[in-house]
């Protein structure tokens, strides 16, 4: 192949990953946000549930949180990998 149609393949390789981190971000702070807006008097069930040591009741939101950490995690990892393509990309 030629040198456009291999900067072609990079940009939309990265566009790729650009566009999972996007999904990840939305994902990750987005959709939980929602939840925490719908559930807003559970959630403050979490904080007490600490403090208090029911860490039993308290599994689910914390898990919730583990899930907006990992997503927004990825997120990063995604566009850092595609800024890394796009670098390679050759004038």
């Amino acid at each position: 192949m030629g040198k456009a149609a291999d900067n072609e393949r990079l940009k939309l390789r990265a566009t790729f990953f650009n566009n999972l981190s996007v999904a990840c971000f939305v994902t990750g702070l987005f959709i939980p946000y929602l939840a925490l807006l719908r559930g807003w008097g559970q959630s403050m069930n979490f904080f007490e549930a600490l403090v208090t040591g029911g860490w039993a009741s308290a599994r689910g939101d914390a898990l919730g949180f583990l899930a907006i950490v990992v997503a927004l995690s990825l997120s990063y990892i995604f566009r850092r990998r595609a800024d890394k393509i796009a670098q390679s990309i050759q004038d």
